[in-house]
């Protein structure tokens, strides 16, 4: 599973002694007016001049009543003799102001830590989807296959014995119709590729197993393609053997939900020729097809226990 990250120690130690070097150049570099220098002025007694007093007797206009005096404002001038720091107090705020920024940190990237922890948990649920999707697909395709595989053989021994030209005609249209081509559903791991959402799954065991599974997968484009161009072989030599009528009257009988196999048994539709080098050919691209359809069996079977395994690694981790 994933962890939050940490802030690397390296880190930490540069950002500590930055702050510490501040502080300690605060304190080696105070100004003198911060330092209680100022010293009592002596004055010869000779220096000193005693104003005369007015007489507080005499009533002239320009007194001040007592009263008024009394009620004076007096401005006090701000002490500007501040106490001398000590290292201790210096050192006291390097600790206190470290460990808010390193909190800072740590807070930062444990919640970048929960925000990456689940977004890989909603990924690896999307991926489990996508791979419970491919099991289904795999499991679907290989029972189309072997169907088909066993009714190309049939369709072959039943080509050379020249009976039976209903069912020949059955199996020739039923074929063509539709196949197990499959395509498994890698949406959720391009994406994690294109956003670099790989990188948040820290477990390399898990993120080995993710990629080793979607690796193998590029090789059914490959299968695919040839199955495909099996397919059109088989279509392209079949009209040179069957009557296009009749194999539009099967389609439409398969289309309309009615028995076409009886159907067109019953009424025993002839094959355009006998010769034998046309048979061959057709019989070349069904056992063409029939081959890779075999493989491709074997492929998906594979690939089914590497999606199940990697199913339930993932359910067991996230």
């Amino acid at each position: 599973m994933t962890s939050s990250p940490v802030l690397s120690c390296p880190k930490l130690a540069r950002m500590g002694c930055l702050i510490f070097l501040f502080f300690l150049l605060n304190a080696f570099l105070q100004p003198s007016i911060f330092k209680n220098t100022h010293q009592p002025v002596s004055m010869a007694d000779e220096e000193i001049f005693t104003p005369d007093l007015p007489d507080e007797s005499a009533n002239t206009d320009n007194s001040v009543p007592v009263s008024s005096q009394e009620n004076m404002e007096v401005h006090h001038h701000p002490d500007l003799h501040h106490d001398k720091k000590y290292f201790r107090e210096y050192f006291l705020e390097f600790i206190m102001i470290f460990l808010a920024v390193t909190l800072g940190y740590f807070a930062e990237n444990l919640r970048e830590g929960f925000k990456d922890h689940k977004q890989v948990v909603q990924s690896m649920k999307s991926l489990r989807q996508d791979l419970r999707e491919d099991i289904t697909m795999y499991d679907s395709t290989i029972k189309i296959n072997l169907n088909y595989c066993r009714m190309i053989d049939t369709l072959i021994l039943l080509l050379y014995s020249g009976k039976e030209t209903g069912r020949v005609y059955f199996l020739a249209r039923k074929l063509t119709i539709g196949t197990g081509i499959f395509t498994p559903n890698s949406k959720t791991f391009e994406q994690l590729k294109s956003t670099g959402g790989l990188r948040l799954i820290e477990n390399q065991n898990n993120l080995d197993s993710i990629n080793n599974y979607y690796q193998t997968l590029k090789y059914f484009d490959y299968w695919s393609g040839l199955q495909r161009q099996r397919i059109n072989d088989v279509i392209s030599g079949n009209e040179k053997l069957f009557d296009g009528r009749v194999f539009f009257s099967i389609y439409k009988w398969i289309e309309n939900s009615k028995n076409a196999e009886d159907s067109v048994i019953r009424e025993e539709p002839v094959l355009l020729t006998r010769d034998p080098l046309i048979v061959n050919d057709i019989v070349m691209h069904y056992q063409y097809l029939y081959g890779v359809l075999k493989i491709i069996n074997k492929k998906a079977s594979e690939s089914s226990a590497a999606a199940s395994r990697l199913f339930a690694l993932l359910d067991r981790e996230y």
